[in-house]
């Protein structure tokens, strides 16, 4: 891949999720400082909702309605991204576009459909694996979080669960120290229920219950299925997903660890406040407007961490601010410090 860049010439990172193309584009000088580093609203995304799982059937995705409906718009934003002439942009794919059976068809669909620009310095799709993807949310984590002095939290003696709660998929992988092996991948995620439930012609209060309770149900039986014996010795967790964020005015990658609880509380008290805004009352017909199918995202977000944590009897967790695509920049970058000897 060709690559021309100084310290003002953006890195652009565009992932393709189950749900939306999340687009991070950035110039390494603006986090060149170090305290710059850790500040979370230094690396905003833009995100555009494109849910494909409204075109899988069978576990194929169907081709002419992507082409028709999802392809026009990333095709769009990847040309707006050309325009700035930045050093690098990586596409990476996960989620749905890994699982689907047909990743391979529809993944030569979007290169062909790349501009010019693209396609002069080869620029490919990156489906990531289930290691991969496990790995940028972690190293997110690792490049932006504000280490207090004298803490000690990658040590190789420490066993840590890295947990990265998505739309589509959560990756879960147990290890002390990179490169990452043998993460699962489990097809549960917070748009899968959430769908499931918006699906619904006929809601009512109680079916929204129910399925809150499905959920913790079902992401049992996944943990059950999946990791009949999870290791009970972990010292910690890292958490990481957009619906995880306890405190959206958090600007500071700097979550002190929480004792577990603590997310049960959440959870607790977030149904008691949709119990009262949507007006759980028997079988009455409700409405969900665009603020109550927030709350629920995060409430089914917080259901899969929380059932996950308990499952693996880890005490501790660490919410991380960050997110994949803030992995994937750090990882670039310390690539093309690399491969230049110097830091751009």
């Amino acid at each position: 891949m060709e690559i021309q860049y100084n310290r003002d010439r953006y890195i652009v990172i565009v992932e393709l999720s189950s749900t939306a193309f999340k687009i991070l584009k950035l110039q390494p000088r603006v986090i060149d400082r170090k305290s710059n580093r850790h500040e979370i609203n230094r690396y905003k995304s833009f995100t555009i909702g494109t849910d494909i799982g409204n075109y899988i059937e069978h576990n194929q995705i169907n081709i002419t309605s992507y082409k028709k409906h999802i392809l026009p718009t990333l095709v769009t934003e990847i040309e707006a991204m050309t325009r700035v002439q930045p050093s690098i942009i990586r596409i990476l794919a996960t989620g749905y576009y890994r699982t689907i059976g047909n990743t391979d068809e529809l993944v030569r669909l979007i290169e062909s459909s790349f501009p010019n620009y693209l396609k002069t310095k080869g620029t490919r799709v990156e489906v990531l694996t289930p290691d991969e993807e496990s790995y940028l949310s972690y190293l997110s984590w690792e490049c932006t979080y504000l280490f207090s002095k004298g803490e000690n939290l990658l040590d190789e003696s420490k066993l840590k669960l890295n947990i990265d709660v998505g739309g589509g998929t959560t990756e879960l992988t147990v290890f002390r120290k990179p490169p990452f092996k043998n993460t699962i991948s489990l097809q549960i995620g917070v748009d899968h229920y959430m769908r499931e439930l918006l699906d619904i012609n006929d809601l009512h209060s109680t079916t929204i219950w129910y399925h809150l309770i499905e959920a913790k149900e079902r992401t049992q039986a996944f943990l059950n299925e999946n990791i009949p014996n999870p290791k009970k010795n972990i010292d910690f967790a890292i958490c990481t997903g957009s619906t995880l964020i306890l405190d959206k005015d958090d600007e500071t990658n700097d979550e002190p660890r929480l004792i577990n609880v603590v997310i049960g509380q959440h959870i607790f008290e977030m149904e008691k406040d949709l119990s009262e805004r949507i007006q759980w009352k028997g079988n009455k017909k409700i409405e969900i407007n665009n603020n109550e199918q927030k709350s629920l995202r995060k409430l089914f977000g917080l259901i899969i961490l929380n059932e996950i944590l308990k499952y693996f009897g880890v005490y501790y967790s660490y919410n991380n601010l960050a997110n994949l695509r803030i992995g994937a920049f750090h990882q670039t970058k310390q690539y093309l410090e690399q491969l230049h000897r110097y830091k751009i």
